[in-house]
């Protein structure tokens, strides 16, 4: 794996290089992650074909996949084919890794449970007519044998950009075409909790107030700046909230901000008022078309690790420029983008839940160009659109968006999937 570091100072915070504060006032706990911890293990492929009765029950055609660990099977929760919205999820077995960068190579995991559409089970907002267009899953959370699941519009005008529900529940993790779907419930911040979900590791629960982390972020595909993070988010849930007993319809649930870049202090804007110029602005650390997937604390360490992608980090951003099916921005040179890791210090997000620190004076202590043996540093359409930490076996999998091409589907490609481990 090939890793690139950047330096950035915030004045609250002092410079920092590789997780080191130059002037010694290195924050207590854990250590902080560094690159070299970080291993690939394999990837794999999943089956392609359609499992369930739609043509959306597949992994094809996929702007984007989701993932996550279904704890108690041990198998991989996975998103259906969708362009701008999709509403689905199934279960695939996880097969033997392989390390060939020989997409033949790599072993297939089956189906184990057909795909299941929870979007169109919730009780949506019908004040709202034009809800349930365009809305789309954005996180998965298994726990208790239950499946919290999120999801927002990716282009939002409902009462100016704040449509609030994006929570739902399954009922039964072991039997997805059964089960109860409960909802629609609602973040007290709104669509800026509404992606990702995480479990917070053991020894960070006392201190950050929780067991369990939702972010999401701004990207090239979600409209309405004012309603997202520009830039990662974290905040912590109490899942008792939602799994037991089940909440009425419209529940609001209570989050603890830890990670957060509200519109207009986006992450590494230098003049709030001139956000909109310095998104659209090279060697920027987040602009118009940045996007993170998945944020989780890497146990055993004081990091926080965001996973995602950009473009234009080299050329600068234009709007439209190359007939770019993913959103509406573009990179100025066609071949400028990348997948991208950001390194926060768990320790300032301590400072942030105790008032001490601003969530968005916060920046990462390193982030980059994240490289994989099979797809180099990444391109448009092969994106890290997903990722989950399997706790039980100490892996990080990725989620690659077209990077199957093996299976005989033609256009229609499917998602390819990496692991790695950490050594901490």
């Amino acid at each position: 794996m090939s890793v690139t570091m950047t330096l950035f100072r915030n004045a609250n915070q002092g410079d920092r290089l590789n997780g080191r504060y130059p002037d010694g006032d290195e924050p207590a706990g854990n250590g902080l992650l560094q690159l070299g911890d970080i291993n690939y293990a394999g990837a794999f492929r999943l089956d392609g074909n359609q499992h369930g009765a739609t043509a959306f029950d597949q992994l094809s055609y996929q702007e984007k996949v989701i993932i996550a660990m279904n704890n108690t099977t041990g198998n991989l929760l996975v998103t259906g084919s969708g362009e701008s919205n999709t509403k689905n999820f199934g279960e695939f077995e996880i097969p033997t890794l392989s390390t060939s960068t020989t997409l033949t190579d790599l072993n297939i995991g089956a189906s184990t449970q057909d795909f299941v559409n929870v979007i169109d089970q919730l009780p949506l907002n019908t004040a709202d007519p034009d809800d349930g267009n365009g809305i789309t899953l954005y996180g998965m959370l298994e726990k208790g044998g239950k499946i919290i699941f999120n999801y927002a519009r990716y282009y939002d005008t409902y009462n100016g950009g704040t449509s609030p529900e994006t929570v739902g529940v399954v009922s039964d993790s072991t039997d997805l075409a059964n089960s109860t779907i409960t909802g629609a419930y609602e973040y007290d911040v709104s669509n800026r909790a509404c992606g990702w979900m995480s479990e917070i590791p053991a020894e960070w629960q006392v201190a950050l107030g929780g067991e369990t982390i939702t972010g999401f972020s701004s990207g090239a595909s979600r409209g309405i700046l004012g309603r997202l993070s520009v830039g990662p988010s974290a905040f912590v849930i109490d899942t008792d909230d939602l799994l037991a007993p089940i909440p009425a319809n419209g529940t609001v649930v209570s989050t603890t901000t830890l990670l957060d870049f509200p519109y207009p202090n986006g992450m590494g804007i230098t003049n709030p008022a001139n956000i909109t110029t310095e998104l659209w602005e090279a060697g920027r650390i987040w602009n118009n078309i940045s996007e993170t997937n998945y944020g989780f604390i890497v146990p055993g360490t004081s990091t926080y690790m965001c996973l995602g992608f950009d473009g234009g980090f080299t050329s600068g951003i234009g709007y439209k420029l190359h007939n770019n099916n993913y959103g509406d921005y573009d990179a100025i040179t066609p071949t400028d983008y990348r997948n991208t890791y950001y390194l926060f210090n768990v320790n300032d997000m301590v400072r942030v839940k105790n008032g001490e620190l601003n969530s968005y004076d916060m920046l990462p202590y390193a982030s980059g160009t994240f490289s994989s043996p099979i797809f180099g540093e990444g391109s448009n359409d092969r994106r890290i659109s997903g990722a989950t930490y399997d706790a039980a076996t100490g892996r990080l999998y990725l989620a690659v968006t077209n990077g199957d091409d093996s299976q005989g589907f033609g256009f229609f490609n499917q998602p390819l999937f990496l692991a790695y481990t950490f050594d901490v």
